[in-house]
């Protein structure tokens, strides 16, 4: 009887959609949002994630996601740039029942586009690889053949061979349109293909290959009187029978240069309404954001944080 251990570690998965937290600013996490925005920035950059969520529809109810990501764009002379770029990813789920483990080189190739003088848009290509850790606490499942007359008996061989981690590699694809489409407004625009080799992840030693996950997703930024800016945007994913999507719209004002701070929020699919705040100063940029998903009686908090190390004049 082994569909315990595959139950507990389906529904983490849906949760977590296998080594990808979902987040309603999801254009502050571009390494892990699509490779084609590795080195995206104007220099080198590091960005910070964290996000927990509280669930009323599991006993183990904690679900933890953090990241850290670092990329960097180099130069050619016609203009167009290579990104290289690393990250790192964690899923914990319960007290460490399940935990996902992950690091990842990105590589991409972003074509600049003439569309507006003085203001770049990129066209870009990239991969992510990497090797990714599955483990589980196998002392805590329960089997149905340790349950006698007497109720749960632990010292009852179960006979299942159940492995405690994994480890297979993963690669990831993704094309993205990001900069300027006229002077007032620009886009960051993708999609993406995560699990594109499909890598087996049973813990029982059988064949159970991970289903290839799709992102579509784009955000219009629109200047409006040099101060005021509107952020639409629209995330949808899709990983076998499963899939969720978000609309949202932030509204953004512009102190001077590289000083805004931004609010906003929007609604997810199952009831969930989330809200934004975010700030940038100088090089510094945050993300605080919060959500309530109506269906499972979860609350869904998470903080983003990036900093631009080196700079450069990004209209060259």
């Amino acid at each position: 009887m082994k569909y315990i251990s595959i139950l507990t570690f389906i529904l983490i998965s849906q949760a977590c959609y296998c080594q990808q937290a979902i987040s309603s600013q999801y254009t502050m996490i571009p390494t892990e949002l699509n490779a084609g925005l590795t080195g995206s920035a104007c220099g080198l950059r590091v960005i910070t994630h964290f996000q927990n969520t509280q669930s009323g529809f599991l006993a183990t109810s904690s679900f933890m996601n953090y990241s850290a990501s670092l990329d960097m764009p180099i130069k050619l002379k016609n203009g167009d740039k290579i990104g290289l770029g690393y990250y790192y990813l964690a899923d914990i789920a319960g007290e460490a029942t399940l935990t996902n483990k992950g690091h990842n080189l990105n590589i991409s190739y972003l074509k600049k586009l003439n569309i507006i003088e003085g203001r770049p848009t990129y066209l870009s290509l990239g991969i992510s690889a990497g090797l990714l850790k599955n483990s589980i606490k196998t002392a805590g499942v329960r089997w149905p053949s340790q349950i006698g007359p007497n109720g749960f008996n632990p010292t009852i061989d179960p006979n299942e061979n159940l492995i405690g981690s994994i480890l297979y590699p993963n690669i990831n694809v993704g094309l993205a349109f990001n900069g300027h489409i006229t002077s007032s407004i620009a886009t960051n625009s993708g999609l993406s293909l995560n699990h594109a080799n499909t890598p087996n992840i049973s813990f029982l030693g059988s064949n159970a290959p991970l289903t290839q996950r799709i992102i579509a997703y784009t955000k219009v930024d629109i200047m409006i009187y040099d101060k005021w800016g509107v952020h639409p945007n629209i995330y949808y994913t899709k990983q076998g029978p499963h899939n969720f999507y978000m609309i949202g719209t932030d509204v953004s004002y512009n102190f001077g240069t590289d000083k805004s701070i931004s609010l906003g929020g929007g609604y997810g699919k199952n009831s969930l309404p989330y809200i934004n705040l975010g700030a940038n100063i100088d090089r510094i940029n945050l993300g605080v954001n919060y959500s309530y998903f109506d269906l499972f009686s979860s609350h869904k908090w998470e903080c983003i944080l990036g900093y631009l190390i080196t700079r450069k004049n990004c209209s060259k």
